[in-house]
């Protein structure tokens, strides 16, 4: 059992698995800050919980953002990934700030995945992304850095580990 606990989630420094109280599961950096609030979506209103961690050294961010739909009906998952996708584009738009899509990749299935690689147009920014819906939640991971900090070992295997 200690082995396979090794392989998910090997030891990097500054990083520790994070069991959060809604059930996610991941490698994640060390102290995270926690935030709870509700918002409204034009899917109907959620509760938001976030996760977020930054490191000492670098602008490196990872934030875990999990978003309940407060809806007696299961939504579909590509309705819960478009919404959070457009909200997201507004948000960058009224913030002036531009981002690039690099890379784009949909796993469909029971708990469908949506993997996105954002960067600004000097290419001196990233944005590595992955959404994963189960009934009526949607978790995103976000990683926003250098490129080498977004695909280093340790933000690799924060984004493969993540279980709901």
């Amino acid at each position: 059992m200690l082995a396979l606990f090794s392989l998910l989630y090997p030891a990097y420094r500054g990083w520790k698995k994070l069991s959060t109280p809604e059930g996610v599961r991941l490698l994640f950096p060390h102290s995270p800050i926690r935030s709870h609030s509700a918002s409204n979506t034009f899917l109907g209103p959620i509760q938001l919980t976030t996760y977020s961690a930054k490191s000492e050294n670098s602008a490196f961010t990872t934030i875990l953002s999990i978003r309940d739909f407060d809806n007696r009906n299961d939504l579909s998952p590509e309705d819960m990934i478009n919404s959070w996708r457009m909200e997201y584009d507004q948000t960058m738009h009224q913030a002036g700030i531009d981002s690039v899509l690099k890379q784009e990749e949909y796993l469909p299935g029971k708990n469908s995945r949506c993997n996105l690689l954002y960067t600004n147009e000097s290419e001196t920014l990233f944005t590595r992304i992955s959404l994963l819906t189960c009934r009526n939640r949607t978790v995103i991971l976000f990683a926003v850095g250098k490129l080498d900090e977004i695909s280093n070992d340790a933000c690799m295997t924060c984004f493969r580990s993540i279980r709901v």
